[in-house]
């Protein structure tokens, strides 16, 4: 929109439209690329940059649903039925997540499991 409206500047001034500024690629955006060239290339990699990011993604969602708790790490754990050091590691995205360990975690905090395709 911004651009938009410069360019409309420009041109009731009869000036030429700025050229576009070139941007250096995020640091995001390069890891994203670099992620899809080694997925193309290795079925292994692919397979584990879909777990890594299953992972990470589940350790943002139980530690939100234990923030919304109001519980420590401890309660919690007992609560889900793990063990402190498993939920830590759960936590942090270094775990492998099943789905038989999701249905755990919903049905010990009475919360519906819901799963999506994108």
């Amino acid at each position: 929109m911004l651009a938009f409206l410069v360019a409309i500047g420009y041109a009731k001034s009869q000036q030429p439209p700025p050229t576009p500024i070139e941007r250096k690629p995020t640091t995001m955006s390069r890891i994203d690329d670099f992620i899809r060239q080694q997925s193309a290339a290795s079925p292994e990699f692919a397979a584990a940059a879909v777990q890594t990011s299953l992972n990470l993604e589940t350790a943002v969602a139980v530690l939100q649903l234990r923030t919304e708790q109001n519980l420590t790490r401890a309660a919690f754990a007992r609560q889900i039925g793990l063990s402190l050091p498993t939920l830590t590691r759960l936590e942090a995205g270094d775990i492998d997540v099943s789905l038989s360990l999701l249905k755990q975690i919903a049905t010990a905090t009475h919360k519906q499991l819901s799963i999506k395709f994108t």
